[in-house]
């Protein structure tokens, strides 16, 4: 997943000049050195062609090096989002045994877009188990923050997923939640629970359509992904790890009104070689979305 492979996408989705900049500068900084020691790599791409994240996961002190040096060599990027990822780190990470991972990403947004206009976002992920306390206070206060938590821990539901953006304006803070099959929880069972995510935070549960075709994915693992901003919740996506089949996909993409590119899908697929191994249920403030998720190892 190369910088010509990333380049080629963002023509296809019509990407501005600004975005394609901001990838050049990230790819020599970040992206470029992060492959070369990389143990894992993930894309996820919109069905409409308007949304790509490039992910990569890598040791803690590598990633850590890159981020620092990308903020230290451009211009006007304040110094507190390293210094919170140093906290971080130094918290969740010091006394861990096993490999210390630590996953950079590139986000391209609104592409094609007069309204919002196309925008871009960059920043950091941890998968690992977390503890509350640390993370909830590097969590947005607000109302919508609260009612995560107070859910989460009434249902004895830890994070398993922390993300911050680096950049200044409006920065998004993400959490995620795993949600697997057990002996007493079939995988409609943990949609389900799922779907109380979305209760808590008070949004409406999908459709009947749209969960009756959830429910035909049989995925091994759900995760449940909250994006909170300064003003709140932007964000609640729910991903199906490993789907029985991805064409749901296409699917809901119908059922939402969402375009779904097929082609361009199809070739992506092909410079990803391989099917794709995550479908991304996406609500937003602008409504709901699908995303492919491609992962190599």
């Amino acid at each position: 997943m190369d910088s010509t492979v990333v380049g080629k996408i963002l023509d296809m989705m019509g990407a501005s000049n600004e975005q394609i900049a901001f990838f050049s500068v990230w790819d020599t900084h970040v992206h470029k050195k992060a492959l070369a020691v990389a143990k894992e790599q993930q894309l996820f791409i919109s069905t409409d062609l308007r949304f790509l994240e490039v992910r990569v996961t890598a040791s803690s002190a590598s990633m850590q090096g890159y981020l620092r040096s990308f903020v230290d060599k451009v211009g006007d990027l304040p110094k507190n989002s390293i210094e919170e990822l140093d906290m971080v780190l130094d918290t969740l990470q010091g006394d861990m045994e096993g490999p210390q991972l630590l996953t950079v990403w590139c986000k391209f947004k609104h592409c094609r877009s007069d309204a919002p206009p196309p925008s871009v976002d960059c920043g950091y992920i941890l998968n690992q188990d977390l503890q509350w306390a640390v993370i909830d206070v590097m969590m947005p206060s607000h109302d919508d923050e609260d009612a995560l938590r107070d859910y989460a821990v009434g249902e004895k539901h830890a994070p398993v997923l922390y993300g911050s953006s680096i950049l200044p304006v409006a920065p998004e803070k993400q959490l995620g939640f795993a949600l697997r099959e057990t002996a007493s929880q079939n995988s409609r069972q943990i949609l389900l629970t799922a779907f109380f995510f979305y209760k808590a935070l008070g949004l409406m549960k999908p459709e009947d359509r749209i969960v009756r075709i959830l429910n035909t994915c049989q995925c091994e693992s759900l995760v449940v992904c909250a994006g909170l901003g300064p003003q709140g919740l932007v964000r609640l996506a729910l991903s199906l790890i490993h789907p029985k089949s991805t064409k749901v996909a296409k699917e809901l993409a119908e059922e939402l009104a969402s375009q779904y590119r097929e082609k361009d899908l199809m070739e992506i697929q092909e410079l990803m070689r391989g099917e794709a191994d995550i479908v991304d249920y996406v609500g937003e403030t602008r409504g709901y979305g699908i995303r492919l998720g491609f992962i190599q190892n």
